[in-house]
């Protein structure tokens, strides 16, 4: 009978559902450790750019 769901189809829906969930859940664990990697990136990014500006700075102090 088709369109007619089972006992059996609804068991089967449910463990896809539960390794869909789990699935998700280390999708969701992986974007936050990308998340937290972007934002130390970030970080270190503006550290670089304040030790350049010192490191210029201290350049033109010399040349001058």
């Amino acid at each position: 009978m088709r369109g007619v769901i089972t006992p059996h189809d609804k068991c089967q829906m449910g463990g896809m559902r539960t390794e869909i969930d789990e699935r998700r859940a280390e999708i969701d664990e992986t974007r936050a450790e990308i998340d937290e990697t972007r934002a130390e990136t970030d970080e270190t990014r503006a550290e670089t750019d304040e030790w350049r500006a010192e490191i210029g700075g201290r350049r033109m102090q010399r040349d001058e």
